[in-house]
């Protein structure tokens, strides 16, 4: 008798559980993706990442190129072989090169934008930012990936994506349409490559 008294609790508990899921899952605020054209600069008004306090607001962001590059070629312009990099089957990096304006975000040197939350989105696959490769191609911010620019000033900054053959090949890659997301949510805005 117990057991089939403990059996029903579960399954009230378990079916309830499983309602509520259904109720918050059915009533979620989904994301606006808005696509930006290539060429084109997005302002990040209020969207974020993670926390809403970002504050990633004023800030404007413009694609100036991208291109995929074979990973050896990409650090020997910095003076690097492909032995230093930490990852032994990294083939390719996709270079996206950005310019970033802040047009009127007042907390400078407090809040701004974080390259580490940024990634390449295709059709079944995200790249993310490789940090050594970045710490290369952007020492004038001493190697960090959190920048907070002056207002009513622009800086250009080269993203170096990583791509492993492995996962998904240099010709699926270069031939899809991929994208630049720069924030997530309430808009995910997305860059067009």
């Amino acid at each position: 008798m117990k057991n089939r008294i403990s059996y029903i609790i579960f399954i009230i508990v378990l079916i309830t559980a499983l309602c509520r899921i259904f109720y918050i899952n059915i009533n979620a605020e989904k994301p606006v993706s808005e696509i930006i054209p290539a060429g084109e600069t997005a302002e990040i008004k209020d969207n974020f990442f993670d926390k809403s306090d970002e504050s990633m607001d004023g800030y404007a962001v413009t694609v100036r190129q991208s291109e995929i590059v074979p990973a050896g070629e990409y650090l020997a312009r910095y003076g690097h072989t492909i032995d230093e990099q930490l990852y032994s089957d990294l083939e390719y990096y996709y270079i996206v090169r950005v310019i970033v304006t802040n047009k009127n975000n007042q907390f400078v040197g407090e809040r701004g934008i974080d390259f580490g939350r940024w990634y390449i989105q295709g059709n079944d696959y995200i790249l993310k930012i490789e940090d050594f490769a970045y710490s290369l191609s952007n020492e004038t911010v001493g190697n960090s990936m959190q920048i907070s620019l002056r207002e009513n000033s622009d800086m250009e900054f080269i993203l170096p994506f990583y791509i492993f053959n492995r996962s998904h090949s240099y010709e699926k890659i270069s031939d899809d349409s991929c994208y630049l997301v720069i924030s997530d949510y309430p808009e995910k805005l997305m860059l067009e490559l």
